[in-house]
């Protein structure tokens, strides 16, 4: 299954997330807040600042 990473998973990304899903794609949803309403649609929330490169890239890494 191809995988799809969104950075961001407020309302504002939700339109998004919910356009991947449809698509078929496994998301996995980056966004600090542990409450953000794209949480509830993705495969897979990381709760890390999206302006932390290096986290999110090892959080990235850890996906197979």
């Amino acid at each position: 299954m191809k995988k799809l990473m969104i950075l961001g998973a407020s309302v504002l990304q939700m339109p998004a997330i919910v356009e991947a899903k449809k698509l078929g794609l496994y998301v996995i949803a980056v966004d600090m807040n542990p409450n953000a309403e794209g949480f509830s649609y993705a495969d897979k929330k990381i709760v890390v600042s999206t302006t932390d490169t290096e986290k999110v890239l090892e959080e990235a890494k850890k996906i197979k």
